[in-house]
């Protein structure tokens, strides 16, 4: 669950899911999202496992947000909620 903690340089390497039930924006939304966004060979957390499940934000408001910090912003395809399901 994403908490004002990861938004003042909490780091938790064993974070591998993140589920975000709030409007994250601009800064906010780069903080929270880049914690998730750290490899830990040491535990075996690899940046290809990682999974955001986020019931609030539309993914054109995160990528607006990130293409304000990064040259380039890249963001998978949204999940089809039967997967999840």
């Amino acid at each position: 669950i994403v908490a004002n903690k990861y938004l003042t340089g909490f780091d938790q390497p064993k974070l591998t899911a993140m589920y975000v039930d709030k409007k994250l924006q601009d800064v906010q939304a780069v903080q929270a999202l880049s914690r998730l966004n750290r490899s830990a060979p040491k535990l075996g957390k690899r940046t290809e496992d990682l999974f955001v499940l986020d019931f609030y934000n539309e993914i054109e408001d995160i990528k607006a947000s990130f293409d304000k910090y990064y040259t380039a912003t890249t963001l998978s395809k949204e999940t089809n909620i039967n997967v999840l399901h």
